[in-house]
């Protein structure tokens, strides 16, 4: 109905050239088309692009918990097989944060 209507208004303008209209219309609906093909294959590449990321997320959450999975179990290998050296490590590594702090809470107020 707007169509129409239009169409009637533009045909009774006097000075207008309804072929140099419909070559514009046309000309519109060409680049209407492209582009609208062009936005569909961006969106389909970043698509792709997302869902490779996402692939490589999980990848590598999985040997991140591998890994650390082994860590852990090299720790309580090694925690079972010398109990006392891994108490006198621990302990030496305590002391050693301890006295770490202790440096940085006298240089702070001091």
């Amino acid at each position: 109905m707007i169509t129409t209507s239009t169409d009637t208004a533009i045909d009774r303008r006097p000075g207008i050239d309804r072929g140099a209209l419909d070559r514009v219309v046309d000309k519109v609906d060409s680049v209407r088309e492209r582009a609208t093909a062009a936005v569909d294959q961006l969106s389909a590449r970043a698509g792709s692009s997302i869902r490779q990321g996402a692939d490589a997320m999980r990848e590598t959450s999985a040997k991140l918990r591998e890994r650390a999975a082994q860590a852990s179990d090299s720790t309580v290998g090694y925690v079972r097989q010398e109990p006392w050296k891994a108490l006198l490590i621990a302990g030496a590594i305590g002391a050693l944060a301890m006295a770490l702090t202790s440096m940085l809470m006298r240089s702070r107020h001091g």
